[in-house]
């Protein structure tokens, strides 16, 4: 507090969010930490499902939330969480990168991050993309280049993939039009 915030943590009450699947002992050790350690005039510890609804004006509300890990569907009643109800899958951010990536392999698409590109000519869909390589390529780790890789998928994910909002048959599918993807988004 006095650190970072250069406040007295003695002066201000404290509210935290928590997941809903929380044990009890976490609870009392966070409460005991924010009173005993940070001496907090008051301290409210809340599950983040229950302000996700207060947030959108509501009491009552199926939370869903996915993230990198894993995805969770939360029922909350009159503004508490319905403990029994609580549902978590791994199927998620990551999981879905991983496939994209197992896809594009198995199509043999090399994915070129952004820092590897000098420049890049224009082509007819459809057509292999013309690009040259940046020279003078400082070295870089290859966990920095997997991390630049994986930035180019996410950014594919976000534009280019979408969620049917019906059961569909093979024919009905390839009747949607593709989208082309440009990670600079210059069209080219």
């Amino acid at each position: 507090y006095s650190k970072c915030l250069s406040v007295e943590s003695s002066e201000h009450p404290i509210m935290m969010s928590e997941v809903a699947w929380n044990k009890m002992e976490k609870r009392h050790k966070t409460c005991e930490i924010m009173l005993e350690k940070y001496n907090a005039p008051a301290f409210y510890l809340c599950k983040n499902a229950v302000l996700v609804a207060f947030a959108s004006g509501r009491s009552t509300a199926l939370v869903l939330d996915s993230g990198a890990a894993q995805t969770t569907a939360v029922p909350v009643h009159d503004g508490y969480v319905i403990q029994h109800g609580v549902v978590r899958s791994p199927l998620a951010g990551n999981f879905l990168a991983a496939q994209v990536r197992e896809h594009l392999k198995d199509q043999s698409i090399e994915v070129v991050p952004t820092y590897k590109i000098a420049s890049k000519d224009p082509v007819k869909e459809g057509q292999a993309p013309i690009w040259t390589l940046r020279k003078n390529i400082p070295g870089v780790s290859s966990t920095w280049h997997d991390y630049q890789v994986d930035q180019v998928i996410e950014d594919l994910i976000h534009h280019v993939l979408q969620v049917h909002d019906k059961p569909a048959t093979e024919e009905e599918l390839n009747m949607i039009p593709g989208s082309v993807f440009d990670k600079n988004g210059d069209g080219v």
